[in-house]
């Protein structure tokens, strides 16, 4: 009975040990997710990829904009936080150590205002379709300016006498 009684004691301290133990054997990404004003980003998908095992966890980004990945093994991650509408963060050899917490923060680019503003671009650059054309239109507007400021200047004149 005494043998039976000490058998399962150790046992029972060798499942404790080895939970504490693999308890203790982990780390965590956290972060918030906003845009480029600075505004929180809700549900917003965050995907940690351990590079040795492929193994991947996914979470999503809370009301107030954060988020957090736990019980991650230690090793080198690469992490991708993305939302519809919005340009993809990705992170790269995050390296996590036993018991590290991580901050990871991001902040994504909204597609819309990427696009407008290179939109915007290109037609600044772009070249006219018939360059004499173009350069006559220049040299009217000179002409009228030049016109413009002959008659402030001529009214100017008046003014004063």
């Amino acid at each position: 009975m005494f043998e039976l009684f000490s058998v399962s004691a150790v046992l029972l301290l060798l499942v404790v040990f080895l939970t504490v133990s693999a308890e203790a054997q982990t780390a965590s990404i956290t972060g918030t997710v906003s845009d480029s004003t600075g505004a929180v980003i809700p549900g917003a998908k965050v995907s940690a990829q351990n590079e040795t095992t492929n193994a991947s966890r996914t979470t999503m980004s809370d009301g107030s904009g954060t988020y957090r990945i736990t019980n991650l093994a230690p090793g080198m991650y690469g992490v991708v936080i993305e939302k519809p509408g919005f340009k993809a963060m990705e992170y790269s050899r995050v390296e996590l150590s036993v018991d590290q917490v991580q901050n990871l923060d991001a902040t994504l680019a909204n597609l819309r205002s990427i696009y407008l503003t290179g939109k915007a671009r290109r037609r600044h650059l772009r070249r006219p379709a018939n360059p004499i054309r173009h350069e006559a239109t220049v040299l009217r507007i000179l002409i009228q300016v030049q016109r413009s400021c002959a008659a402030i200047t001529t009214s100017a004149k008046r003014l004063r006498r």
